[in-house]
Parts: structure tokens; sequence; C-alpha cells
């Protein structure tokens, strides 16, 4: 592969985490996983922000607990948010962790696009 995965990051959405989302082991809850690895790798953090920033923290246990809201973060995320191709790097070797966990299947979808 050539090329940065930050500026891949705008394709994922049609031709990775859609095309996951159609096979029969896809779980909703996969989303809320993928959201809490996804979130160690935005430029500002949602978890870690300072106390004065109740807000950025309370608006991560939403998203952490709901897949509906977890599902849409992930496919509204521009890739200014994230903070570049180590930390994105990082997230999907932890997807694929995260897919290993709910199925073999899935991880090896994954695995493969």
């Amino acid at each position: 592969m050539r090329g940065r995965f930050i500026d891949a990051w705008k394709y994922t959405w049609v031709e990775l985490w859609e095309p996951l989302e159609q096979m029969a082991d896809a779980s909703e809850d996969i989303y809320t996983a993928l959201f809490v690895e996804l979130e160690k790798a935005l430029r500002v953090r949602l978890k870690t922000a300072p106390d004065e920033d109740k807000k950025a923290h309370s608006t991560f246990f939403e998203i952490s607990t709901d897949p509906a809201k977890a599902r849409t973060f992930i496919k509204e995320l521009n890739s200014q948010e994230l903070a570049g191709d180590p930390v994105l790097a990082t997230f999907f070797k932890n997807a694929y962790d995260v897919f290993n966990e709910y199925s073999e299947d899935l991880c090896n979808e994954f695995g493969r696009i």
C-alpha cells in the first residue's frame, strides 16, 4: 500500500466498514468497541479531556455505550480530526483485535479488505 492512512480514511466507510457490516456475524455492538479504539486516534481526545471539559468526557461515555451513535461517529469522522498516521495505524491493529473477539469470519474479512 502506498500513501498515508489518514488520506485513505475518507474511503474506509464504503470500502471497509460497510462491507463488514453486511456480514452475518456482524453485530451492532462492534461499533462501540471500535469507537473506543478510534477515540485514541483523535487529535482532541474525548475520554482524557481535561477535567474542566466534562462535556467531552460525557460525549465519550454517551457514544461508547450506544452502538448507533458509535456507528454514526465512525461514519462521519473527518480525517482532519485524526492525530496522524501512527495512531491511525495503531487503531487498525486494534480494530483487528476487536473483530477477532467478535468473530473469526469478521476478523478474516477485515484482514482481507
